[in-house]
């Protein structure tokens, strides 16, 4: 069932992401479910410790092609740790209406200094592949395997030449440990430098990781109104926007968030995440990564604890839809349903 189920999840995650005329990102999860009723008191700094692959020819040195410099390594934690703490200096792009909802998210970035063993590194694999580009099946099944580090206690990425911009998976038992991680193409990684417009400013990677965090695109699951991200103060939107759009924009009787990290549009329009997406993130961390809050990792930071509040509410259930958002009122077998309820919550359910 695992593997039908993470099949078709695959199917669905790889159609979104192949829309036109935007990044190109995809992510795959076995379990799409947003839990209304639990809440996150979030009263430390989460760091997490990040293992960093470069996937490169051999004829590249370092700074070369493919070959990323330390420097433009660091340069994207300097990104993350900006984004994730709200300390980007573009926040006075953030339209007032969204400044409410603005989140310092409270997530900070390490590049690990003690490997698996307990032995000092530098946090950076650099691994040879001499293709032009790499396919995501040989990075998920040959590379991944080869190069990742304990993903229970480390976020590993990758940035190799792929055709897509990025893609991650969630939280998953559909998902082998081995793929688990980011994968971002080496020429969008980073601020500057090496890393191309439109995505030069490091905003791929965030993107990616709010996917391993557990966070949706703005725009749900799928493209329309009903479903949404399942996150309470991102507005409903019709679907993803790109290149750098005028504010306002409306698509589902609201001004929409298109600038939120979430969406599709370029690097130097992005500058927010939400109250809302704050708290699913450390919601993910809590309950789908808890070993990256005992990880030493980076040996500078104590491993911490966050404590979760369970609010119980009555819930009903509205409407059950399939992949393609229609409404389903039988079930059969082999078939995936989206259940919506009255709070806001959607759950996933698989009939076999």
């Amino acid at each position: 069932m695992r593997q039908i189920l993470y099949f078709l999840l695959l199917i669905s995650t790889s159609i979104l992401a192949q829309d036109q005329g935007a990044r190109n990102c995809s992510f795959v999860a076995s379990k799409l479910s947003f839990d209304r009723n639990v809440q996150i008191e979030i009263t430390n700094v989460v760091t997490i410790p990040v293992h960093i692959i470069v996937v490169h020819k051999d004829n590249e040195q370092i700074g070369q092609g493919r070959n990323l410099t330390d420097a433009q390594i660091i340069s994207q934690f300097s990104v993350l740790n900006q984004d994730f703490r709200r300390l980007n200096p573009d926040t006075n792009n953030t339209p007032s209406e969204f400044l409410p909802v603005a989140a310092d998210c409270m997530i900070e970035f390490c590049l690990a200094d003690t490997d698996p063993d307990g032995n000092p590194t530098n946090g950076i694999t650099r691994y040879v592949y001499n293709s032009n580009n790499v396919t995501e099946n040989y990075l998920d099944q040959t590379i991944k395997p080869a190069t990742i580090w304990n993903p229970d206690y480390y976020l590993n990425i990758w940035t190799a030449r792929i055709s897509d911009d990025g893609y991650a998976y969630m939280p998953s038992d559909g998902v082998p440990s081995y793929m688990d991680g980011v994968v971002v193409r080496d020429t969008y990684f980073g601020f500057g430098g090496s890393a191309q417009l439109p995505f030069d400013r490091g905003h791929m990677a965030t993107h990616e990781i709010g996917h391993y965090l557990g966070l949706f695109h703005t725009w749900g699951p799928f493209s329309g109104c009903t479903i949404g991200d399942g996150i309470s103060d991102t507005p409903d939107q019709q679907n993803y926007y790109y290149d750098c759009p005028s504010y306002p924009q409306n698509s589902c009787g609201s001004s929409d968030m298109f600038m939120n990290y979430m969406d599709y549009v370029d690097d130097a329009c992005l500058n927010l995440f939400t109250e809302g997406q704050k708290i699913a993130m450390h919601n993910t961390i809590q309950n789908g990564r808890p070993g990256l809050l005992q990880s030493y990792g980076c040996s500078s930071v104590d491993p911490i604890s966050i404590t979760e509040i369970n609010i119980k509410e009555n819930k009903k259930l509205i409407k059950s839809i399939n992949v393609f958002g229609k409404e389903i009122s039988k079930h059969t077998k082999n078939q995936i349903l989206f259940y919506i309820y009255n709070d806001g919550s959607v759950e996933k359910m698989f009939f076999n």
